[in-house]
């Protein structure tokens, strides 16, 4: 009876060993700071300048998804092995403005580095029917991305973009760090906003740079 309860502990030992090695490996992946990291749909971290290193994972085949706004998602199934830390270097993510989207929505237009942005006006650029028809549009179009409801990932992202003298929405960029996720689908809410009212100088209409939030917020 000693004899076969000693042979259970060592089987459990031996069980509870390889348990343990297949979560012991480690990625070190080297890119471009900023980018969002997810493995198996679960965000992982964002790189820094020095890249991302990430532990105690499980051995075996799996799928990682590097995003950046405004890039071209890349996908990669990688294999990691026990006690072993697997190297990968990403290559410059390439910028794409016009991938990703399912909607009809206006080009990504960047106006000349030369072009004249007013500080000031005597009557503010507007969305066509005013703040609460703008409100009620972000509310409509505003979609939560699935992954981000997956990993409960919230936040307000914020737009930036410069209503152009015919009331075009050109220079359409975000000036918070929140998860991609996000920042990606707000700058897809903005470029289907339709031609604002520019605003006015002296009776003139001039350029001028506006600022929207995007908020989400798990219920």
């Amino acid at each position: 009876m000693k004899k076969i309860i000693l042979l259970l502990v060592i089987i459990l030992t031996i069980l509870t060993s390889f348990s343990q090695n297949d979560n012991n490996c480690s990625i070190n992946i080297t890119a471009q700071s900023g980018v969002s990291v997810y493995m198996d749909n679960i965000f992982m971290g964002k790189t820094n300048k020095n890249g991302i290193i990430l532990k105690n994972l499980k051995a075996g085949k799996h799928r990682f998804s590097f995003r950046k706004p405004l890039h071209k998602t890349k996908n990669r199934r990688l294999k990691l092995k026990p006690n072993k830390v697997r190297r990968y270097k990403l290559n410059q993510l390439i910028y794409n403005s016009e991938l990703g989207y399912n909607t009809i929505i206006r080009p990504l237009i960047t106006l000349p580095k030369d072009a004249v942005i007013s500080d000031t006006c005597d009557v503010q650029p507007m969305f066509p029917g005013g703040e609460n028809n703008l409100i009620r549009f972000l509310a409509r179009k505003t979609k939560y991305p699935d992954l981000a409801l997956q990993n409960g990932i919230q936040g307000e992202a914020v737009i930036q973009f410069i209503v152009d003298i015919d009331g075009s929405i050109k220079n359409i960029k975000p000036i918070t760090d929140v998860d991609i996720l996000l920042i990606d689908e707000a700058i897809r809410v903005v470029r289907t906003m339709p031609n604002w009212i520019p605003a006015s100088l002296n009776g003139k209409p001039v350029r001028t740079e506006c600022s929207i939030p995007v908020n989400f917020k798990l219920r």
